[in-house]
């Protein structure tokens, strides 16, 4: 996406399709990101097994700040896109 951002508009890495793909395939990024974020949610049913700990970073934390943090980037740099702020 930085490439797409300071590329000039002439060049095929600075085309809007570029731009469009790239966010594209950055919002299939967070997408799977947070999907694989949604394991650490505690399950309920007859079948469900205990919680299991991780011993290196004490619980989820570190994950969700990745895949959280993941999303607001992409989140601005979706906006800067669309409004062409950049």
């Amino acid at each position: 996406m930085g490439v797409v951002l300071v590329a000039d508009e002439g060049t095929p890495l600075g085309s809007p399709t570029t731009g469009i793909v790239a966010l594209a395939l950055w919002w299939i990024v967070v997408v799977a990101g947070l999907l694989i974020l949604v394991r650490w949610l505690p399950s309920h049913g007859r079948h469900a097994s205990g919680a299991a700990e991780d011993t290196w970073s004490e619980g989820p934390g570190l994950s969700v700040l990745a895949h959280v943090g993941m999303f607001v980037g992409v989140c601005v740099f979706t906006w800067a896109y669309l409004t062409s702020t950049v």
